[in-house]
């Protein structure tokens, strides 16, 4: 859901006398990266943004970031499905090749392309073992300020990332219920790669959805 459609969901919730967990401040503040990426910028790739589709802008801030490559995506999602022509700008790439990218990705994004465009460095990340092609990243969920459940993204068989280290954030993002994304890079380090809203964010295929949600009801913490 965009913004304006989720706070007409809350209007809608309010008419009916109920209120949502998470309000429309809070939603904004996990879903949009200029809203939660302060807060993590200390263990993300570098990044910079718009507001709006001028690539020229966009190559200009970039330039802080240090040369290509680069992942480009909107204020909440990228089209990585199109990963070579919409989201990725390699290292040899140019001005017009990098505002084809950004052109291509808001393509791809089509009405949903959410408010900028956003340019972040690119960190290889480290494989799993035994499944080509998956990378090692976790989805992790947040509720009312702690940590409750941790899943591999993909259906893979890896350890656990370092919990310990990413639980200080539940309270670092203003929301009551929220996911992160981290992965870990070739250099053998964590990353956060991405926070959502909770209520919005997919479940990862390992994780058993009566355990997140007992975790909700029961405050279980899991690091």
């Amino acid at each position: 859901l965009t913004a304006d459609e989720y706070a007409r969901l809350d209007a809608a919730i309010a008419d009916r006398g109920g209120a949502l967990v998470v309000d429309p401040d809070a939603y904004e503040a996990a879903h949009y990266l200029p809203s939660w990426f302060p807060a993590v910028a200390d263990r993300s790739p570098a990044t910079c943004w718009t507001w709006g589709t001028d690539a020229a802008e966009a190559w200009a801030l970039a330039q802080a970031l240090g040369p290509p490559p680069y992942v480009v995506k909107d204020h909440v999602k990228s089209a990585k499905e199109r990963w070579a022509e919409a989201c990725f700008v390699p290292a040899d790439a140019d001005a017009a090749a990098f505002a084809a990218t950004c052109a291509a990705l808001v393509d791809a994004r089509g009405d949903r392309f959410e408010r900028g465009l956003v340019v972040r460095r690119y960190v290889p990340l480290a494989s799993v073992d035994g499944a080509a092609g998956e990378r090692d990243e976790h989805r992790l969920f947040f509720w009312r300020g702690r940590l409750i459940a941790s899943a591999p993204y993909h259906d893979v068989d890896v350890a656990d990332p370092p919990l310990a280290q990413f639980a200080p954030l539940g309270r670092a993002i203003a929301s009551p219920f929220f996911s992160l994304d981290v992965a870990r890079t070739i250099a053998g380090g964590w990353i956060v790669l991405e926070v959502g809203d909770g209520g919005v964010s997919t479940l990862p295929p390992t994780m058993d959805p009566r355990a997140l949600y007992r975790a909700i009801a029961t405050g279980e913490v899991r690091a």
